[in-house]
């Protein structure tokens, strides 16, 4: 505790650090824990600090979050537009998990999307969120594919409408 008051110290809040020895000592628990750790790294993620995000992810060293970790890792890759190594991420995910299935297809789509893209891509992904739908169990699962088909079929739906608007103002 002694080294973590000395920190707040120097940022100037002395007062806290005399007056708040508990808290500073939670803290100090809470960073060695896993948990803490894992909530850290994907703190980390959607503050948009991937690097960070990373090595965060990577010192969480506990098999119970194993899954967690290699999710998080992908979900980092993904937003860094790596979808070779976000796609070698998710092959190490179960492949009978909805959140596996969600991934899969967002990775599909991010492809058909780029420039020069096989169009086919598209259907690829329209058919892992369809054979995801139709093969979970649970309510949840099924929620969270059908909000992440939903949200893939509106995205195409606005593609299409905004194509569409295109060529017609160059026909006018």
């Amino acid at each position: 505790a002694t080294f973590a008051r000395v920190c707040l110290y120097l940022q100037g809040l002395s007062n806290f650090a005399a007056t708040h020895s508990d808290k500073i000592t939670f803290l100090k628990v809470c960073y060695d824990s896993d948990e803490y750790k894992m909530y850290y790294a994907q703190s980390l993620h959607k503050a948009g600090l991937f690097p960070d995000a990373t090595r965060a992810a990577i010192r969480v060293d506990n098999p119970q979050h194993a899954q967690r970790v290699v999710q998080l890792q992908a979900a980092i890759k993904y937003e860094q537009d790596d979808l070779m190594n976000t796609k070698a991420f998710i092959e190490q995910c179960p492949q009978d998990e909805a959140d596996t299935a969600v991934n899969h297809a967002c990775v599909l789509y991010k492809e058909a999307t780029q420039p020069d893209a096989d169009p086919a891509l598209f259907e690829q992904a329209r058919d892992v969120y369809e054979e995801g739908i139709s093969s979970v169990i649970t309510v949840r699962d099924f929620s969270m594919i059908f909000d992440a088909y939903s949200q893939f079929e509106e995205s195409m739906i606005t593609a299409k409408i905004e194509s569409q608007a295109r060529s017609e103002e160059r026909r006018v």
